[in-house]
């Protein structure tokens, strides 16, 4: 126990010494008993000192989205995840690749592409 003191207005340069004592004197935790209340635990540490959860070092990287630091890991800090919904890519899936099941492809026939898938066609037996 490093103080006891009672909550008036007057007490504020006290209660800052007291709480900076236990801090040094305690590896940068502090217990507050309040009187018929219970018991509330703090830390100077980025860390809860009950269930162990540690957060880095608040720094004004953390709070910028285009750097990595920062950045949020599921969509690297631009806000939407890029990825691949196979029913807007095939919609009807009664089309062959010739007749534009492939969406983003459109109609392959008569293109360079046409080229290219019958050449593998061809190749593969098809």
């Amino acid at each position: 126990m490093v103080d006891r003191l009672l909550v008036k207005s007057e007490i504020k340069a006290r209660l800052a010494g007291s709480i900076e004592t236990a801090l040094n004197l305690s590896e940068g935790i502090v217990v507050i008993d309040i009187e018929g209340g219970k018991e509330k635990m703090f830390s100077e540490h980025f860390s809860c000192p009950r269930c162990g959860i540690n957060l880095p070092e608040i720094a004004p990287r953390i709070f910028s989205f285009n750097n990595p630091y920062g950045a949020c890991p599921a969509c690297s800090g631009l806000g939407f995840k890029m990825e691949f919904d196979p029913e807007l890519i095939v919609p009807d899936k009664n089309k062959s690749i010739l007749q534009g099941a492939l969406v983003p492809w459109g109609e392959v026939k008569g293109k360079y592409l046409y080229h290219i898938l019958k050449g593998l066609a061809d190749f593969y037996g098809f």
